[in-house]
């Protein structure tokens, strides 16, 4: 059942590009992150939504998706206070 959560949450979402691999691969690990969160959050939120034509795009950004960018990003503040080598900055993540 996750991963039909996780193939419906790929196909809507996509990540800003980068010119750098480094930092791609750091948006990369971001990016899953917030795939998993957000699987979290639909499967706590609308357990009825069971394949991707049943899901509300805008209820999905609302209530799963910015969630998710927002509690990453205090993951990343929380790294980045413990070593300063950590990126505050999120990548760019949006609905297709």
């Amino acid at each position: 059942m996750a991963f039909v959560y996780l193939c419906s949450i790929s196909a809507n979402l996509e990540i800003g590009r980068s010119n750098k691999t480094n930092l791609m691969l750091f948006a990369m690990r971001d990016f899953n992150a917030v795939k998993r969160i957000t699987t979290a959050y639909i499967k706590l939120l609308f357990p009825h939504w069971k394949h991707k034509v049943g899901v509300n795009l805008d209820e999905f950004d609302r209530y799963c998706l910015q969630p998710a960018i927002r509690r990453r990003g205090v993951i990343k503040e929380q790294c980045h206070n413990i070593d300063p080598e950590f990126k505050v900055k999120m990548p760019e993540i949006r609905l297709k």
